[in-house]
């Protein structure tokens, strides 16, 4: 693991389901990875597409939107930073004092990503970087978390997320599905 040969506090959480009390449409998230260490707390949504580049673009009302080219043809995703960014205010507002911050992760090392890519957009080529960037970025501002801290973070993220299941997050995901569809059609 990146993080570990950079910081002798890590705590790798994968797969956590949490309640979103509000922040996004469905009432549970998965968060794909979640890293509390020395530095602070990291949630990664993991990205595992096939294709040759990724396009974004805003629209009119600023919103951006995401298209993988791949062989064969164009495929419209929603924005993993949007994404990212809901999940990291429900954590912050769930771990208070502790730094919270987020990164999309396409694992697929061969995708372009365009110049115009948030800096919180990375591929497995960046990870060592960013581990050393954060830790330096955590010692400039005198903000090393210790041991205990680290753990205690952990396990609250842990406990809040017992109280969830896959299964749960599944049915929640397709009720918020439905819903949305239904809400489109009407308007």
């Amino acid at each position: 693991n990146t993080f570990s040969s950079v910081f002798s506090d890590v705590r790798v959480m994968q797969n956590i389901i949490m309640p979103m009390d509000g922040f996004g449409y469905c009432p549970t998230a998965e968060f794909d990875v979640i890293v509390s260490c020395n530095a602070g707390v990291f949630v990664f949504e993991i990205k595992g597409y096939t294709g040759n580049s990724i396009e974004i673009s805003k629209t009119e009302k600023e919103i951006h939107i995401w298209k993988i080219h791949k062989d064969n043809g164009v495929v419209e995703i929603q924005d993993p930073l949007a994404q990212t960014g809901r999940k990291i205010k429900y954590l912050r507002e769930s771990i208070r004092g502790s730094m919270v911050r987020g990164f999309v992760y396409f694992t697929n090392e061969s995708i372009f990503l365009p110049p115009n890519a948030n800096a919180d957009v990375i591929k497995t080529g960046d990870l060592a970087y960013l581990a050393r960037c954060l830790r330096h970025d955590a010692k400039r501002r005198d903000k090393l978390l210790s041991a205990d801290n680290v753990n205690q973070i952990a396990e609250s993220i842990l406990e809040i997320s017992q109280q969830h299941t896959m299964e749960e997050h599944i049915k929640n995901c397709i009720k918020t599905g439905e819903y949305r569809k239904k809400t489109r059609a009407n308007q």
